[in-house]
Parts: structure tokens; C-alpha cells; sequence
């Protein structure tokens, strides 16, 4: 289980940063509309997460045998990362819920 969280943050920390700014551009939207929009949202976030992954996901496929070498499968590694950023901007999501209710 650590080799996967540690080969995930390797191969997703570009991508970690493309999704960072994504989630930040969604609570700010989030807040400035004060919960009117807020349908379009988890649908932004999840079609920029998919093109976002497909990209760091290209960029990376030179780099690929190094994880097949320790045993992980591409599908293993997008998995892991895309559960690592949803579950992350739906944790934000939630507290700025809180927050604003």
C-alpha cells in the first residue's frame, strides 16, 4: 500500500498541480455565486479532471516502465490519483458548504 502512495505522488505531481488550481477556481466560483451554480460545478470539475489526466497521463508514457518495473499498471496509477484529487476537492467542498450555510 505505501509503494502505491508513493509511486502516486510521484507520477501525479504534475497533474496534482493542474488540479489544485482547477479545485481553487471551483471554491472561489463556489463562493462568489453563494450557492446558486452550484449544479455545473461537480460536472467542470470532473470533465477538466478527465482531460487533465489524459494529458499527464501522454506526457508520462515514456516514463511508464519504471512503474511496470515495481509492479503497478497504468490503470492502478490513474485510479489512485483521480481518488486522491476528487476526494480531496470534495473534502473542501464540503467545509466550504459548512461554511457558507
Amino acid at each position: 500500500m505505501l509503494k502505491l502512495i508513493r509511486a502516486s505522488w510521484i507520477y501525479g505531481k504534475g497533474f496534482f498541480m493542474f488540479a489544485g488550481i482547477i479545485s481553487c477556481w471551483t471554491y472561489y466560483y463556489c463562493y462568489t455565486t453563494d450557492l446558486e451554480s452550484v449544479t455545473g460545478i461537480p460536472l467542470f470539475k470532473l470533465i477538466t479532471t478527465g482531460i487533465g489526466l489524459y494529458i499527464h497521463h501522454k506526457r508520462k508514457q515514456q516514463e511508464m516502465y519504471f512503474y511496470r518495473n515495481i509492479g503497478l499498471t497504468p490503470k492502478s496509477l490513474i485510479t489512485s490519483v483521480l481518488i486522491a484529487d476528487v476526494g480531496s476537492w470534495l473534502i473542501g467542498l464540503i467545509v466550504l458548504m459548512n461554511i457558507l450555510l
